[in-house]
């Protein structure tokens, strides 16, 4: 069928006609048998935009319904009739309401198998000419309407058409009845007395379960969203849970229908009625409960230390001993001298504390840890522009040590601070003095400690960490230049693999990437920086935008951290540094004489250096898994993987829990904290070398006569094998993402 799509709207756009809706139409008219799947597909293949329902939302209202027969449904706004023809066999009765006729005359033609009432009208109007009673109504309301003051019964309500349309319909409800309705997240935060979320209970109306679609499940747009249960019964809480994995849509049923939690947030989560604003914040105040619980510190409401809370829209604060500032919109600094503000006065907020009970510069600092920012991150609100209030500001709970241990912590970082000061010195003279370059070198001999370089690699991933330790054990000089040369093409294609590997999660995001492929079948160090560089700039500019939390989601991230070291500028300064010393020193022959290798050597490690300061602690928090054996149990996968961390071939076992299954061929990089790992790409692999049959980590290299050529930098015993895996062809061949 799909070839005769194809050439059916080829045809069509070869006359000009490229509106989706139109194509749609005319096949139907000529008798070309299309069916639901054809539209999505034509939708994703074809490139033809129209508007439909992702199937997550028809697949979940119609578990839920079960085997129930004889429902009457409606759906107000019924677009293509998708919704409606996935649900018809359960129905005596199927309503479908469409202010646009060829809408309608498609979603008859789609739905001429079963009997459904369709109307073509404006939904508002048609509904109040209604007085059916509706067992279900399941329905995709748009999310473009404008805001409108429209009398419902004797009570006036501003708000959207299509949140209006959700109260009219609903309003048709059966006792026992349910209405299903994708509303955005904004609907949540409206706070005005007469919008449809707050007027609810004065229809007898509540929402029941209000299930988070994050963003990326509607095509062409990043908009939040959320499928919402609205009943005649009332409950205290409401039931949340992200719908985004059909796997998991029975267990979410099951915790809904009991009314109980699921063993994580994305399964199940009740939330008084009142309180519930966003899914997104539930995640974050989890994940500091999940910090905090780490640091045994007690729980202590901000406004407690608080003696004042100023804000200044004109002007300049007034300078006040002992006071912070934070900003009111996203998660730069916060500081504790007026003098270091790098935004204007007005967009902060200036607290004054009081000095028996905390220091300025104590709190000023944990606000810029990653707890702090993930508890600022919490209180924010907002749609397009999030920003914290004063009022969610002081309603939030801080964990801070006693006063004595603050000043010990300050008093500790004071060291730190001298001993940064004592570098500074040493680097100043060193360019100023060469000539004591001896006398230099012996103070810095006090304060370096050569042995954390051994502790810093042993918080990376194994397959970098295991080349570090060959480099580091190895005395010949001109082997640790090697090895060092052999670690950082390996650190470009592993950085190019965790943001190639992100970019399948979520294609229509990252649209605009395209890779030859035929620069990855035979690869370079050189071609994983230019790589890597592309999808680095395109991440930053996307994680500075709007579609952030996508972003993270894409990554399966909770914190920014790592994303934004591996696509940092000036990791890939370096890595275009050591490729250039590469090239360099491999493109001029002779033997390599003991100074060369020596001065090579220190070069590298002086990149080594830099790149150790970058990266600092951005792997805690992360393992790297290889899958073993598991089991599936209340909606969770359970498995029994390796470790893959630090230098030692000998891995511990750890029991992993995600929300999905994973593929044991695979590599997988799992956040603490997250139930969804990342699936790396096959071009990292760890698997028996085929002549001693030990395990070894090796890395994508070339193809070769259909066979995959892969490369170890540290197994010298076997540190080159081939391997049969199309699966590796066919992705490369894939990459070109768009055009």
């Amino acid at each position: 069928m799909e070839s005769t799509l194809y050439s059916f709207a080829d045809r069509l756009r070869s006359k000009g006609i490229h509106n989706g809706k139109e194509i749609l139409k005319q096949g139907l008219e000529e008798g070309l048998p299309l069916t639901y799947g054809d539209l999505y597909c034509m939708r994703k293949k074809l490139d033809i935009t129209y508007e439909l329902s992702p199937r997550i939302i028809s697949e979940f209202i119609k578990e839920y319904i079960g085997e129930s027969n004889n429902l009457h449904l409606l759906d107000p706004w019924c677009r293509f009739g998708e919704i409606i023809n996935s649900l018809s066999k359960n129905t005596i009765k199927s309503i479908g309401i469409s202010p646009t006729v060829d809408d309608i005359k498609v979603a008859a033609k789609l739905n001429s198998q079963y009997t459904v009432e369709w109307f073509n009208g404006n939904p508002l109007e048609v509904i109040r000419n209604f007085e059916e009673d509706i067992d279900i109504i399941a329905s995709c309301l748009p999310f473009n309407f404008n805001k409108v003051k429209r009398k419902v019964g004797d009570i006036e309500v501003y708000d959207f058409e299509s949140n209006i349309l959700l109260l009219e319909s609903s309003s048709l409800l059966t006792e026992q009845g349910i209405g299903f309705f994708v509303v955005p997240s904004s609907f949540f935060f409206s706070t005005t007395k007469n919008s449809v979320r707050a007027l609810l209970e004065k229809f007898g109306l509540y929402i029941d379960a209000a299930f988070y679609m994050p963003p990326g499940t509607f095509e062409n747009t990043s908009i939040e969203t959320f499928l919402i249960a609205v009943s005649k019964k009332k409950e205290e809480t409401i039931f949340v849970a992200e719908l985004s994995n059909k796997d998991n849509i029975k267990t979410i049923i099951k915790n809904w229908r009991k009314r109980t939690a699921g063993k994580i947030l994305s399964l199940g989560f009740l939330k008084s009625n009142k309180e519930f604003v966003s899914y997104v914040k539930i995640e974050k105040e989890l994940e500091v409960h999940r910090l905090t619980n780490k640091t045994n510190l007690s729980a202590a409401p901000f406004k407690s230390f608080a003696l004042e809370v100023n804000t200044k829209k004109n002007g300049e604060f007034e300078e006040k001993l002992n006071s912070i500032y934070i900003p009111l919109i996203g998660l730069s600094n916060v500081f504790s001298r007026k003098v270091d503000l790098m935004l204007k006065e007005q967009n902060y907020l200036q607290i004054v504390l009081n000095s028996d009970l905390v220091s300025a510069d104590y709190l000023a600092n944990w606000f810029n840890t990653e707890l702090g920012k993930l508890i600022r991150e919490s209180i924010m609100t907002g749609t397009t522009i999030k920003r914290i209030n004063k009022t969610s500001l002081m309603s939030v709970d801080i964990y801070i040590p006693s006063y004595e241990t603050q000043i010990e912590i300050i008093s500790l970082q004071s060291n730190i601070s001298n001993l940064k000061s004592e570098l500074t010195s040493i680097e100043s003279q060193l360019w100023t003095k060469p000539e004591t370059y001896r006398l230099l070198k012996n103070r810095l001999r006090q304060i370096n400690r050569n042995d954390s370089l051994e502790e810093w690699f042993e918080q990376l991933p194994f397959p970098l960490a295991s080349i570090l330790w060959k480099y580091y054990a190895t005395k010949e000089t001109k082997e640790k230049k090697e090895y060092l040369l052999y670690f950082f093409e390996a650190f470009a294609q592993f950085q190019a693999v965790l943001m190639l590997s992100a970019f399948q999660n979520d294609k229509e995001l990252v649209n605009g990437v395209s890779i030859d492929p035929e620069k990855i079948t035979r690869s370079t160090f050189g071609t994983w920086v230019v790589i890597g560089e592309q999808l680095a700039k395109l991440t930053r500019t996307i994680m500075s935008g709007e579609n952030k939390e996508r972003c993270l989601r894409m990554f399966r991230n909770k914190k920014r951290d790592l994303i934004e070291v591996i696509t940092s500028k000036k990791v890939y300064q370096i890595l275009k540094t050591t490729n250039g010393y590469r090239n360099d020193w491999r493109g001029h022959g002779g033997v390599e004489g003991v100074k060369d290798s020596r001065l090579r050597l220190k070069s590298l490690e002086a990149e080594l250096i830099k790149l150790r300061e970058l990266l600092g602690d951005a792997f805690e928090g992360y393992k790297l898994i290889k899958p073993g054996m598991g089991y599936f149990e209340s909606g969770l996968h359970h498995n029994r993987g390796s470790l893959l961390v630090g230098s030692r071939s000998t891995f511990k076992e750890e029991l992993i829990t995600t929300v999905s299954g994973m593929d044991i061929n695979h590599l997988y990089l799992f956040e603490e904290g997250n139930y969804e790992p990342l699936q790396l790409l096959p071009f990292i692999k760890l698997m028996p070398s085929p002549r001693t049959e030990e395990n070894a980590c090796y890395f994508y290299n070339k193809i070769e006569n259909d066979r995959v050529k892969m490369i170890s930098y540290y197994f010298d015993r076997e540190s080159e094998v081939t391997i049969e895996d199309d699966n590796i062809s066919s992705i490369i061949n894939g990459f070109r993402i768009s055009e």
